[in-house]
């Protein structure tokens, strides 16, 4: 990938960033140099604090602290980017690539299919949405969809989170109620309640599995699988 692609260059012109010391020297071997690596290397302009790094190069340098285990999270519109900013300055550092896992999200888009973006402003502000949900109620929102794939970020389906966050913390709140002087010693517990701790060790397992893999949307949708399952079952059973 690296070998066979484009120019790629550490500088842009721009007039915000990390200025490059170089434009200061004012030389003829500085000017030779940008003249003919061109954008392999960094460009030249005579005006001043246009040349800075690039923003995803100067980022990048910040992984060659990170240790083996590194993970990145970024956009896929960051393939051509940071990622690939990461994987070059790893590879010309330590002939090797470092980055043990890459997570890649796609966007949060509107009802009309169209990237959420400051220029088109299709968006209602965070600051709207928070006063109208609370921050929980988005979290959960973003945590049941497949951030692989575009997510509709739209207040009026936000909402149907609620929903969710209502049987997850009326189920929390009724164990709670009746389980918190509960005394496993001065209680004979039941086959059935015996299966139902097997069932849910093996479910926790499940979840941490998908957590650790940011499998988010599958770990709330099995969840909320168990609680209707408690429900309909176990407790109707117990009563």
């Amino acid at each position: 990938m690296i070998y066979n692609r484009s120019n790629w260059c550490i500088s842009r012109q721009r007039y915000w960033g990390i200025p490059i010391v170089l434009n200061k020297i004012k030389n003829s071997f500085y000017k030779n140099i940008s003249k003919n690596f061109s954008s392999h290397i960094f460009f030249y302009l005579e005006k001043k604090n246009q040349n800075i790094f690039d923003v995803w190069l100067d980022s990048s340098i910040i992984s060659l602290l990170f240790s083996n285990k590194k993970i990145i999270i970024e956009g896929k519109d960051q393939i051509r980017g940071w990622y690939q900013s990461i994987l070059i300055i790893n590879f010309f550092c330590y002939f090797k690539i470092n980055i043990k896992k890459i997570v890649s999200h796609n966007f949060c888009i509107d009802r009309n299919g169209y990237k959420l973006s400051k220029s088109s402003k299709n968006y209602k502000s965070l600051n709207y949405i928070l006063s109208i949900n609370s921050n929980e109620i988005v979290k959960l929102y973003l945590l049941e969809h497949d951030f692989t794939k575009n997510i509709i970020f739209d207040n009026n389906i936000i909402k149907n989170s609620n929903f969710t966050y209502i049987i997850i913390r009326n189920f929390i709140k009724f164990l709670i109620n009746n389980f918190y002087d509960f005394n496993f010693k001065n209680n004979k517990l039941l086959f059935f309640d015996y299966w139902i701790i097997i069932k849910q060790k093996k479910i926790e397992k499940i979840i941490k599995k998908l957590l650790l893999n940011f499998n988010f949307y599958n770990s709330i949708k099995i969840i909320k699988l168990y609680i209707n399952f408690i429900n309909l079952n176990y407790f109707n059973y117990l009563k």
